[in-house]
């Protein structure tokens, strides 16, 4: 646990090397996974890069002390969206910057979209995108204990319904 014994590798612009095969635009959720997995063929180079910080230590690491309301706003940017619906006042958005993006503020809140939102994009000629071609993903990246459910979420990083993801 704490001290924390792998930090995440940061390179300065001389330590790069001067091509790779993938880069990686965006160290939030999506780029960080994108980035593991293309990582994980060793015949090619990949490069994450992140506007932010790593952010490693164990302040960043706990949940409630990391969201946007706790922070000290290193880790988040807050901005005014367009008020053209019928608030009377413009809503601010949070936005995560560094390592994990919007999910190193978010209280580490997880959810699935609903199953109507992947399937529309799977009807509308997305092959692949359907909620039951996602669940397998879905499940690889979850980790629940709690034994009553853990037939329909992953566990430890593997895919209940296929091993092989």
């Amino acid at each position: 646990m704490w001290p924390f014994t792998t930090p995440y590798p940061e390179r300065s612009t001389q330590q790069l090397n001067s091509e790779y095969d993938y880069i990686v635009v965006g160290g939030g959720t999506a780029g960080c996974v994108l980035a593991r997995r293309l990582a994980e063929d060793k015949r090619f180079t990949v490069l994450l890069i992140e506007r932010g910080d790593a952010g490693d230590s164990w302040r960043d690491r706990c949940p409630l002390l990391s969201t946007h309301h706790f922070s000290d706003g290193k880790h988040s940017v807050t901005m005014e969206a367009a008020n053209d619906g019928p608030l009377a006042q413009p809503a601010i958005l949070v936005t995560g910057v560094g390592l994990g993006g919007c999910s190193r503020i978010n209280g580490t809140q997880y959810s699935r979209g609903p199953p109507a939102d992947f399937n529309a994009w799977a009807e509308s000629g997305c092959e692949g995108w359907g909620y039951e071609d996602l669940v397998p993903y879905f499940e690889k990246a979850e980790c629940l204990y709690k034994a009553t459910t853990k037939n329909h979420y992953g566990g430890n990083g593997v895919s209940n319904s296929n091993p092989l993801i």
